[in-house]
C-alpha cells in the first residue's frame, strides 16, 4: 500500500510509488511520463519531491531509500563508496 505521494513544486507532476517502481504522472493530462525503475527490490510505500535539488527520494519495504534526479554534471555524482544505494534517472 501507498502511504504517501507528492507532487513538483509547480504541480505540474505526481510522483506515484507502485510495486517496485516509482510512476510520473502529467497531473493535467493524466499521461504516464516517466518509470523510476531499478532501485528497489520490493514494494516501495512513499515518495518525497525535494524542489530545492530537483530530486526525489523514494522508501520502501526493502529498506533502502532511493535517491532519483535530475542528470548531473560527473562532478556532482558522489563516487566515494560503491555500497550507496543511490539510482541516478532523468525524470
Amino acid at each position: 500500500f501507498v502511504r504517501h505521494v507528492d507532487f513538483s513544486e509547480d504541480g505540474r507532476f505526481v510522483f506515484h510509488p507502485s510495486e517496485h517502481v516509482v510512476h510520473v504522472f502529467d497531473v493535467m493530462s493524466g499521461r504516464l511520463v516517466a518509470t523510476l525503475e531499478g532501485g528497489h527490490y520490493a514494494p516501495v510505500h512513499c515518495c518525497v519531491w525535494d524542489s530545492i535539488h530537483q530530486r526525489l527520494f523514494s522508501a520502501g519495504s526493502d529498506k533502502a531509500i532511493c535517491i532519483w534526479g535530475i542528470e548531473s554534471s560527473q562532478e556532482d555524482v558522489d563516487t566515494w563508496s560503491d555500497d550507496d544505494n543511490i539510482m541516478m534517472s532523468s525524470i
